[in-house]
């Protein structure tokens, strides 16, 4: 800068001042761009720091988001999972529940072939059927008087048969259960037989009363107080007896493999037996005819012992037959008289509607 010549000294004291408020104004403004800039750099010092919480905090939420978000899902799947095993638990409730209900219930369904309605229909049937097998006695059947009149006798029968007055209807009675108590005896001696093929039938009958009384024992003699337990017996036996009332006595597979089967030697043989038996008594001429009844023994035989002996043990309480002896009046509770015009108390017949069979079908009046 040049220098000035201040020959006046007011002039210099004016400019001195003048140059030191310069001085002091350019100081002070100095002063505030450096204040400015440590205020900036202050700002900037804490931006960074706040930039880096700020990064650091949101890569935190964000991993905490991520781990919210995962376990949400988690705990979705959980209650889906949740909600289909529960589902399935009560489907399995209902299964168990169904299933005690099955497990404690005797109570048969009107589909069951066993249901009391079906086995009295199964029962006419198989009246029917025996009716057919012993016949009518009538035209080419030859009834040798003799031998009826020993099993008149057997059953005590008063009743005068002879060449010229046979009474065929009185016959026919008798020989109805003759027949029945035929199968019947030698169905008995069956089923004391076992460990053999053709009695597998016996040996189920023995297995299952030793297990239902074992069962019975285990009830009385184990601390408990279930239905289940103490209704296994009768639906042990209920089950088994349904189950050889449908397939017992049928054919015997092949245990080759192959489709063929062969008769159960129980029926071939007792067939055989009482064909014989009632040929003596009666003998049909018509040879085709006698096929044809000769050809009912083998169903006649299983349908028997079938209801006799398996399908009356699935009734709960269990059914019994019983057999009404000479002149023993019918009891009104399990019998009604076949003769509406005649007084039940005064009848003593063969009910068909029961297959009760009393040979000696006559009234008071004739007695």
């Amino acid at each position: 800068m040049a220098s000035q010549n201040f020959d006046d000294p007011e002039e210099f004291e004016n400019t001195s001042k003048s140059t030191n408020v310069e001085r002091q104004r350019k100081c002070e403004q100095n002063a505030e761009i450096q204040k400015l800039i440590d205020e900036n750099n202050s700002f900037e010092a804490k931006y960074k720091k706040l930039e880096q919480q700020f990064n650091q905090n949101k890569e935190y939420f964000e991993s905490r988001c991520n781990e919210l978000e995962q376990k949400l899902k988690d705990e979705r799947s959980q209650i889906l999972s949740l909600e289909k095993r529960n589902g399935e638990l009560e489907k399995e409730a209902s299964n168990y529940q169904s299933a005690l209900g099955v497990a404690t219930s005797f109570n048969l369904s009107d589909e069951d072939q066993n249901h009391t309605v079906r086995l009295n229909q199964d029962i006419l049937a198989l009246h029917d059927t025996l009716e057919n097998y012993v016949t009518n006695l009538k035209p080419k059947i030859n009834v040798d008087i003799k031998v009826a009149k020993q099993i008149l006798r057997k059953y005590k029968c008063q009743t005068e048969i002879s060449d010229k007055d046979p009474n065929k209807p009185v016959i026919k009675a008798a020989l109805q259960r003759h027949v029945l108590e035929e199968i019947i005896k030698q169905a008995d001696f069956y089923f004391t037989r076992s460990n053999m093929e053709h009695y597998l039938e016996s040996e189920i009958v023995s297995k299952t009363v030793e297990l239902t009384n074992l069962m019975e024992k285990f009830y009385k003699n184990r601390l408990g107080d279930d239905r289940v337990t103490r209704h296994t017996p009768i639906k042990l036996r209920q089950q088994v007896y349904s189950a050889l009332g449908t397939r017992g006595f049928n054919d015997i597979t092949s245990s080759n493999g192959t489709s063929s089967h062969s008769k159960h030697d129980f029926i071939y043989i007792i067939s055989k037996k009482i064909n014989k038996m009632m040929n003596k008594v009666r003998v049909i001429k018509d040879v085709e005819k006698r096929r044809y009844v000769d050809a009912l023994a083998g169903d006649l035989v299983r349908d028997v012992v079938r209801i006799f002996y398996f399908r009356l043990k699935i009734q709960e309480p269990m059914a019994q037959y019983l057999w009404y002896e000479n002149n023993e009046r019918i009891n009104k509770s399990t019998m009604k008289s076949e003769n509406s015009n005649l007084s039940i108390d005064s009848v003593n017949t063969y009910d068909y509607d029961t297959d009760q069979i009393d040979s000696d079908a006559e009234t008071s009046n004739n007695e």
